[in-house]
């Protein structure tokens, strides 16, 4: 189906307009997605590296008081005499006022460092001292062999009798304490015993302090959140424990479908990537299998993981403003542009479509130039045609009108002295003429005749080019027809030396 320019050009515009647009909008949208991906990226790993930091530092203060601790010399005397009483009789006031003073030697320090336990392990495992009174718990066997069995206070004294250096334990739960909480243990020394210890001086570290390092949540959002866990006894075939709290706990609950996942597919989730000694960054899935955005880090001294993530609802919402931002944009865009170009191409079209009527109309081209330079030409060129066109036709009625007398006279002259030869000329009478000559004098006047009809056919079609020529019908006579074609083949025939014989079917 044909349509106007106006349409063609439109629709080719506006296709154009909405690719451009489509592609301005995805670009935008693409390189937006990518910049908030890398700025939640420079986000996140300043927040790991910041908490990283604080851990080592932690506890790397923790392992120093426990040095300076451990080589006192004045502590080390202290647990010397306590020991050897605790070995004569542990439960002699002796051996009481001994504990009471290594506790008042050392209560300034520990309320400092804010220690709640302090315990003095003998080399045989057993409870000599604690800070906190639990005089039902001195001489108890800490050994895997005692009533507590293979704690991580026992794990704990077995790794410093190893190599004889200050160690940490696992995160867990003390029974001696009821309190889940990290161990750190030194090795004891004197001057008579510089290579075996005599004991062991273990305390607990402060959880709260280190979730404080941690739990700092300024600039992760409503649903960003720091997970610090490790793997019981390093085992990798159990769930981690974490060791930190969860932030956005409420609402979070694992699902069995989630718990199976996490099972099958350790991959997809950052902690157990962690634990396995991995550092990575990228979309992962949350404890309670919702995507986030999760940078993970080890801590292979601690054998721990951690975990700092924000939910991927909450980063991409920037991005899903955008989007609405851009599909509004663009629809508001669109529809000025295509009322810009809607003018522009009328404005193009405006004039070629009243060249159009003008050249369609019958009469002069009556059209006004306008701002067009190439409209302008074509209708100077169209007008310049036109009006070649109309002097070529004026020339050709003024040819055929004096041409018409000049071609019918000499015709006239020769049909009407063949019917003057016909009927008797000179002589008056047809019959002094040869039989051959009245044949040849009728085709002359059968082809003068019908020469005239052609003269006067190319007349009359001068006049259909022109409109004033009308066709009618009429009767004619048939035999008259034939008679006048046989006359006018019949002397050509003979002087060849043929025969014509013209055949007319009888009439019923």
């Amino acid at each position: 189906m044909a349509h106007s320019l106006l349409y063609h050009q439109l629709r080719g515009n506006l296709a154009a307009l909405l690719l451009s647009v489509l592609m301005i909008a995805g670009g935008v949208y693409f390189f937006a997605e990518r910049l908030l991906v890398n700025t939640v990226t420079d986000s996140l790993n300043y927040h790991a590296e910041t908490r990283i930091d604080r851990i080592y530092d932690f506890m790397e203060h923790q392992r120093l008081w426990a040095e300076r601790l451990s080589t006192n010399d004045y502590l080390n005397k202290t647990v010397l005499d306590l020991l050897q009483q605790h070995q004569q009789d542990m439960d002699s006031e002796t051996t009481e006022m001994l504990r009471n003073n290594f506790r008042e030697q050392h209560s300034l320090s520990t309320e400092m460092e804010e220690i709640e336990d302090l315990f003095l392990v003998n080399a045989n495992y057993e409870l000599v001292y604690s800070y906190r009174p639990m005089e039902h718990e001195i001489g108890s066997d800490l050994s895997a062999e005692g009533f507590y069995g293979r704690t991580i206070f026992t794990m704990l004294l077995e790794q410093i009798s190893v190599d004889n250096k200050i160690h940490f334990s696992s995160f867990g739960r003390i029974e001696l304490t009821q309190q889940s909480t990290i161990l750190v243990g030194a090795p004891v020394f004197t001057e008579f015993s510089p290579e075996q210890p005599i004991a062991f001086l273990v305390r607990s570290i402060s959880i709260e302090k280190l979730r404080e390092l941690i739990e700092i949540f300024i600039g992760l959002g409503n649903t960003g959140e720091v997970v610090l866990g490790e793997l019981p006894r390093g085992d990798a075939s159990v769930d981690p424990v974490f060791i930190s709290r969860f932030r956005n706990s409420l609402g979070r609950t694992s699902a069995s479908e989630c718990d199976q996942l996490k099972t099958d597919r350790k991959d997809l989730f950052p902690m157990p990537r962690a634990l396995r000694g991995e550092d990575g960054i990228g979309w992962q899935l949350d404890n309670s299998c919702q995507p986030v955005f999760a940078i993970w880090k080890s801590f292979p001294e601690f054998n721990w993981g951690m975990v700092i993530k924000q939910d991927e609802e909450e980063i991409m919402v920037p991005i899903a403003d955008l989007q609405q931002s851009i599909i509004y944009f663009s629809c508001a865009v669109l529809i000025l542009l295509a009322i810009v170009i809607a003018r522009l191409s009328s404005v193009i079209t405006r004039p070629l479509i009243r060249l159009n009527r003008a050249a369609a109309t019958e009469g002069p081209l009556d059209f006004r130039l306008g701002s067009i330079t190439e409209v302008n030409t074509l209708a100077v060129t169209l007008v310049e045609y036109k009006e070649r066109v109309d002097l070529a036709n004026k020339a050709k009625d003024d040819f055929l009108a004096s041409m018409s007398h000049e071609l019918r006279t000499p015709l006239t002259a020769i049909i009407g002295n063949s019917e003057y030869l016909l009927g008797g000329g000179a002589c008056g009478s047809a019959n002094c003429m040869e039989p051959d000559a009245l044949g040849v004098l009728g085709s002359i006047k059968s082809a003068g005749e019908m020469q005239l009809v052609l003269v006067n056919d190319i007349l009359d079609a001068s006049k259909i080019d022109s409109g004033k020529f009308t066709i009618e019908e009429g009767a004619y006579d048939l035999k008259k027809m034939l008679k006048r074609v046989e006359d006018l083949f019949l002397f050509k025939t003979k002087e060849a030396g043929l025969g014509f014989t013209l055949h007319q079917q009888q009439e019923d």
